[in-house]
């Protein structure tokens, strides 16, 4: 019941987003808590358990759609640009963008202090290094070797997670932070 109350509002504007029938979306936020309840023994604990719900409420709009052939199209009649674009993202990328976002700040949070404040003051700010040693009170070298040390060390996150694979949201999320 609690899970229920907690994620039922998230999962029902997920479904808005994604479901074009009105009469289907109870529907589909009550079988995807149903679903849950069937399978939580398949929940892997390395994603959110909302994650996982979102993912569940995508394949039963997906599995919806197809039953009643609304909106079919044939990937041959779309124009090959279209198949190209990095920058189109499906409900699932979407959705573990999201996640990862969300982790790739944790990580930037968890720098130690120092490294922390001058990656964020360029990276994200992009300061000059200049007002970074005015603010940080570091010498020019040190400043540099601090940002070294912890871009590599998100670089490394980035590539352990796969985060590679969507560096335009990645840039922007960085931005955004």
């Amino acid at each position: 019941g609690k899970l229920v109350n907690r994620y039922w509002n998230k999962v029902f504007l997920l479904t808005t987003k994604y479901c074009k029938l009105e009469e289907d979306k109870e529907d589909i936020v009550q079988e995807t808590f149903i679903q849950a309840w069937q399978n939580i023994k398949r929940f892997q604990r390395n994603s959110t358990f909302f994650f996982w719900l979102c993912k569940i409420a995508l394949n039963l709009i997906y599995e919806k759609r197809r039953k009643k052939k609304l909106k079919t199209v044939s990937l041959h009649s779309l124009p090959q640009d279209y198949l190209k674009d990095e920058s189109i993202i499906s409900p699932f990328e979407e959705l573990e963008i999201k996640e990862l976002k969300e982790r790739l700040y944790q990580f930037i949070e968890h720098l130690p202090r120092e490294e922390r404040i001058v990656y964020k003051l360029r990276m994200i700010e992009s300061s000059p290094y200049q007002k970074i040693i005015r603010i940080t009170g570091q010498s020019k070298t040190a400043a540099e070797r601090c940002f070294r040390r912890a871009n590599s060390k998100v670089s490394k996150f980035l590539q352990e997670e796969n985060l590679s694979r969507w560096p335009n949201q990645i840039m922007r999320a960085l931005r955004e932070y």
